[in-house]
């Protein structure tokens, strides 16, 4: 059984066991995903927490009732709650969809990151025409399907968006998501993902 020490403030220590963690449902366990990387807001974790009685259970007493105390309206309470759980979230994770946003960019100079994202992808739909930057990769591992453009002009960036089975099959048949359809779409989903990143 493995066990990891949490430093809650300058008094507070929460040990929270690995195999504690595992019990969150995929459900849950998407929800506090959804918040770490920013697709959900904070106060929508605080009602999370406070509606689903199964969290205090999955998260073990010690971390739930530290989260549900801590004043979610504070920005640095925030950061707080990510440091709390994303190392618990990261311990099992075999591919790195689950940190990458909805709309997102994935810096290929980053770290090694773009490397691990795309190790589990594969490659199942392409345009038939000549839109050269589009293609949509789908990850072995948890079966995301991520519609991805490359850009070659601005930064060498590759930029995702998480789309449904339902819209791959469109896709396969010759109906492509409307997202990305001009290279000067993909410029403009640059601009706006690091306007948002930035807080501008």
């Amino acid at each position: 059984m493995s066990r990891i020490f949490l430093t809650c403030s300058a008094k507070s220590h929460v040990e929270v066991t690995v195999d504690k963690i595992t019990t969150l449902t995929d459900i849950q366990r998407e929800k506090l995903w959804e918040f770490l990387r920013g697709d959900a807001h904070s106060k929508e974790l605080q009602a999370w927490l406070y509606n689903d009685s199964a969290f205090e259970n999955a998260l073990g007493g010690a971390l739930y009732l530290e989260l549900i105390s801590l004043d979610f309206e504070s920005k640095i309470n925030v950061e707080t709650v990510k440091r709390l759980i994303r190392p618990l979230l990261e311990v099992d994770l075999k591919c790195k969809c689950a940190c990458v946003r909805n709309l997102d960019a994935i810096d290929i100079d980053v770290d090694g990151f773009a490397d691990e994202f795309f190790a589990t992808l594969t490659e199942v739909a392409k345009p038939k025409t000549d839109q050269w930057w589009l293609f949509i990769s789908r990850c072995e591992v948890c079966g995301t399907n991520w519609l991805v453009a490359q850009e070659e002009v601005m930064n060498d960036d590759f930029y995702v968006q998480r789309i449904s089975d339902e819209a791959l099959r469109d896709a396969q048949n010759g109906k492509w998501p409307t997202v990305f359809q001009k290279y000067s779409d993909v410029l403009e989903a640059a601009a706006q993902i690091i306007t948002r990143d930035r807080g501008l």
